[in-house]
């Protein structure tokens, strides 16, 4: 029976405007999506019953509730019925924190099982939109220009490399509540990011253009995520931001000394943090060990 290991990135948002609220009660983005060599592991095997097995990722979810087990109940539904796997998730990403987590295990499990059980890439995208706006955006983890509802996704050339320093307080937050107390006036339309999309088809990443309209509402949340910034941009950090909804928070670095340093001062304060850096390519066939 053959067993799979996938990579399971990190996201974090070097930019995310919000253009308008919706109709239908979503809303209008511009984002910028960044994965990182820092991430989950997904590990699947083949079984000789017809069912998937396993722990969930997370206590207290259900195959139901995770999004790992529920992409592959999906693809499983469109395309073989009668075949069985056990998902393990060796888990690094912190729950509700921005990073994208939940949908990136979802990817990296239809990409799992797109070798193990043949599946098409259709299929595999189909399932993907189904499950998240996100989802998608993992089958394919490269610097990325997102629009609509984050779901009309673009890549882009390679952001240029920096070192990362990921920092979150305790507290988790909801992206619908995040979104919730986010008002029009932080709200910013989308220029700056689409600015830093020219800069970085340049090459370059100007910090100046890194803007994200729901950082507001997080720190009104959660007013530990202000200390946070704060620390990240008195080690140097340009810029310091919050990731997607929050609550963890990123700070970019030029050089690997820089943001080793500032990542041993935050775990003094206590904060959940790690250092990391740009992902340089998507998930290739290699990587699927």
């Amino acid at each position: 029976m053959m067993k799979l290991a996938i990579p399971a990135p990190a996201k974090i948002n070097l930019g995310l405007e919000i253009v308008r609220r919706r109709s239908d009660g979503y809303h209008d983005v511009v984002t910028v999506l960044q994965a990182l060599e820092f991430g989950d592991t997904i590990h699947l095997a083949e079984t000789n019953a017809e069912s998937i097995d396993g722990q969930p990722s997370v206590a207290g979810l259900t195959h139901q509730s995770d999004l790992a087990f529920r992409a592959a109940y999906e693809l499983r539904k469109l395309i073989a019925p009668h075949r069985g796997v056990n998902i393990h998730v060796e888990k690094r990403i912190p729950v509700a924190a921005g990073l994208g987590g939940g949908s990136s295990n979802a990817a990296a499990v239809l990409l799992g099982l797109e070798a193990l059980w043949g599946a098409n890439r259709a299929s595999v995208h189909q399932v993907a939109r189904s499950l998240g706006t996100d989802v998608s955006f993992f089958l394919d983890p490269q610097t990325t220009l997102g629009l609509g509802r984050g779901d009309d996704l673009r890549p882009l050339s390679a952001a240029p490399r920096r070192w990362v320093v990921l920092a979150r307080p305790e507290r988790s937050l909801s992206t619908p509540a995040v979104y919730a107390k986010s008002l029009p006036d932080h709200w910013s339309g989308g220029r700056n990011t689409l600015a830093l999309v020219d800069a970085i088809q340049d090459g370059r990443i100007e910090h100046s253009l890194l803007l994200n309209n729901l950082q507001a509402a997080a720190m009104s949340l959660v007013p530990e995520i202000e200390v946070i910034l704060k620390s990240l941009l008195k080690t140097g950090a340009r810029p310091a931001l919050v990731s997607g909804s929050g609550p963890t928070c990123f700070g970019l670095y030029n050089e690997e000394n820089t943001a080793q340093a500032a990542q041993h001062e935050l775990a003094e304060h206590g904060w959940w943090t790690t250092k990391t850096r740009f992902r340089e390519s998507a998930v290739s066939p290699e990587e699927l060990r």
